[in-house]
């Protein structure tokens, strides 16, 4: 079911605990379905603890305030996804880790004490789960601004400073460069 089915379900009064089987959590009840990646990524798979913003499971809920607080404690499969920013396999692992709580990667990072544990168990390295497509995009702006202020700074002048700025501008786009390399040959 997806959110806009549940929200019509809702509205038309029928009962969380008439749609979904709800569970014991932690001192709470919750809704865990199956993580389904794929076309039907979009389907509810978790419901995190409603008894938080106190609405009941066994009763009809038609206000729109409590339908939007339902909303918001629903989760797909891909939501977990995108919390794991694309890395399925650790996005089924933060599935299976919550039990009550919003998914959120860094409680689940808060399991692994090195980086070289979390390294052999998924084959990449932990802080590459919270680098973005968005952010890589940053870090090859930033290098291609670096590589340019390196071209126009350019002084043979040593006597000016410039040869330190120039290299600082060097060095900071072949470590982007190298790190950028290095990620799409993963």
């Amino acid at each position: 079911m997806t959110r806009d089915e549940l929200r019509k379900e809702l509205k038309s009064g029928v009962k969380l605990e008439d749609i979904f089987e709800f569970t014991d959590g932690q001192d709470c009840l919750i809704y865990k379905g199956k993580f389904l990646p794929g076309i039907i990524g979009d389907d509810i798979c978790y419901i995190s603890d409603l008894s938080l913003v106190d609405i009941p499971v066994n009763k009809s809920i038609v206000k729109s305030y409590e339908i939007d607080s339902v909303m918001g404690r629903c989760y797909t499969t891909n939501d977990f996804i995108k919390e794991c920013n694309g890395h399925e396999n650790i996005a089924e692992d933060l599935f299976n880790y919550v039990d009550w709580q919003t998914p959120d990667i860094n409680d689940f990072m808060e399991g692994y004490d090195d980086k070289e544990q979390f390294f052999k168990e998924y084959r990449f390295p932990m802080d590459d789960l919270f680098v973005t497509e968005k952010m890589k995009d940053l870090l090859s702006r930033i290098a291609d601004l670096a590589a340019q202020a390196s071209d126009e700074v350019y002084d043979d002048d040593d006597d000016n400073g410039t040869y330190g700025i120039l290299s600082l501008c060097d060095q900071l786009y072949e470590k982007i460069n190298r790190y950028l390399e290095r990620d799409s040959d993963d």
